[in-house]
This record gives C-alpha cells, structure tokens and sequence, in this order.
C-alpha cells in the first residue's frame, strides 16, 4: 500500500521517522530509504507499507514524481508499418504513435512488421525516440507477466482446488495416502525387502504371480476414490490396503512356517497398524454417514 507524508526525524541518529494522516512509521537509511538525496525533516515523501503497517520503502515525494513521469513517458508497443515508405506507425495499448527513420529510430537493426519496440514520448505524446526491445529483457517481462498473472489467477484456483480436495476426502485420508505410499516403498517388511519388493518376491513375480502386487497398486490409488464419487462407499476405500497387507502376511507365514525365526521387520507390523487404524477409521466414518442419513429421511 502505498502512501504520502512528512519526515518528523531524519533517520541520522538511529530511526527515521515519517507521519502520514496522523500515523507514524519508523524507517532506517540503510534498509528502507531509497533516494539518493538524504532524508531531511519535513520531507515530502512517498512510501510503501505490508499489510501488517511496517514500511517497506520510502523516497523524496519529488523524486517519486519524477519517476511516475518518466515511466508515464516509456512507453512499449509493436510495430504495425515499418516506415520505409514515409512515417512508420507503433501500437501501444491501443494508441498508434507515427515515427521516422531519421529522425527517432536509434537501433542498427530496421525496424520490422510485428516487432516489439521501447519508445519515449515528450508532454504532448509525440515520439522522441525508438528503439528495438533486447530479446532478453523481453523475456524477463514476460516471465514477470505470467508471474503476476500465476499470483493474481493462478492461487485462489490452487485454493479453490486444495479446498475441493479437502472437503472430499478429509485431511486423515491425504495424510494417510502419502504416508502409506511412502511406507510401502521406503520401509523393510520382509527381511530388508520393502512391501512391493516383498510381494513381488512371494507371488512368484518370474511366473507370472503380479495379481497381489497389482491389487496393492489399486488398493493404494483408490483412497482418492471420494474425489470422483460422492457416495458414502467411497468413504470405505480406505478399508482395502489392509488386504494386501493381510495377503503379504499369509504367503510369508506358509512359506516359512517352521523355520523358527520370523522374517518379518518392524516396518510390516508398523505399516499394518497404520493400515488398521485408517480402516478402522473409514468404517466409523461411513456408519457416521449412513447415521446422519438415516436422520434426515
């Protein structure tokens, strides 16, 4: 936010200090003023404030108005007749601005259809001078274009969706979605096998056998399930990884069944309680909703 007001302190000896409307705001030389003349006591100044109130900035109110003018007075646009037969024409904001070779162009390169151009006018609008836009500083605009647009429009979509997502599925579900996507890929479960390596091993994987592991995979990606259906059955999605884990478990015991000692980790019994506790929690989670519609009938 940007506002007017007067130096009451000049910042030599510790803090500045400026009054605007009967507010005041401290300022350091160092960090917030940004003029080349020194601060001075009852210094028209133009400064710029946060949200929460504290200055950001500060400069001399005529240098301020100098520099509004002078970026009033640089102009960009795009070249609509390129003037080798008579005066050429520029396009800015809607505004057509005529200019000659001889007289305003200052770039070695002609002047071409199409192309994008800085240009200086005086008071009256008229063209002082032309020159042809450096193809980097042209990028670098456009990135900041898109950035602001990305800020202006891009977040409060981001917002909206994150929001959508959310009020689908419940902060409980996302959390447990990444949490078991990386327990299953980074924990041991089988000696120092992780739950899909561990599958893989027992289902025979080289004969074929990739049912469990791909019935882990669906079980995994139908926890985003209440984002396309609303349906409260959707909610029990949350249910179906304990399957595969269930599934792991009982292979592994048949396979080492009287070899003594338990091949399982940590990981396993850590991974299926987890599992368990969301289970348990899409069930309450689902009857709750059933509860609720059952009171509306």
């Amino acid at each position: 936010m940007r506002k007017q007001g007067k130096i009451l302190r000049d910042g030599q000896n510790g803090n500045g200090l400026i009054s605007s409307q009967g507010e005041k705001y401290e300022f350091h030389i160092e960090t917030h003023w940004k003029s080349d003349a020194p601060p001075q006591l009852g210094m028209s100044v133009c400064f710029e404030v946060d949200d929460a109130g504290a200055l950001i900035s500060a400069v001399a109110a005529d240098e301020a108005k100098q520099k509004a003018a002078w970026n009033d007075r640089q102009k960009q646009g795009k070249i609509l007749r390129d003037g080798q037969n008579g005066d050429g024409l520029i396009s800015s904001q809607g505004e057509k601005y005529a200019f000659s070779l001889e007289t305003h162009w200052k770039s070695d390169t002609p002047p071409q259809v199409g192309m994008s151009v800085c240009f200086e006018v005086n008071d009256a609008g008229a063209i002082i001078s032309v020159t042809v836009v450096d193809s980097m500083a042209e990028a670098k605009q456009k990135l900041s274009e898109f950035g602001e647009k990305a800020r202006t429009d891009g977040l409060p979509m981001l917002k909206v969706m994150s929001e959508f997502v959310v009020a689908r599925m419940g902060w409980w579900r996302i959390a447990f979605f990444f949490l078991l996507l990386f327990m299953w890929n980074g924990f041991d479960c089988v000696n120092h096998n992780d739950f899909f390596q561990s599958l893989r091993a027992v289902s025979h994987w080289d004969d074929g056998g990739s049912l469990h592991y791909w019935l882990a995979v669906v079980s995994l990606l139908l926890l985003l399930l209440p984002l396309a259906w609303k349906h409260a059955l959707a909610r029990l999605s949350a249910v179906l990884p304990v399957v595969p884990m269930i599934i792991l478990w009982l292979r592994v015991f048949n396979i080492t069944f009287g070899f003594g000692r338990s091949p399982f980790r940590y990981g396993f019994y850590l991974t299926l309680l987890v599992c368990i506790v969301a289970a348990v929690l899409a069930v309450l989670e689902y009857l709750k909703s059933r509860k609720r519609k059952a009171a509306f009938r």
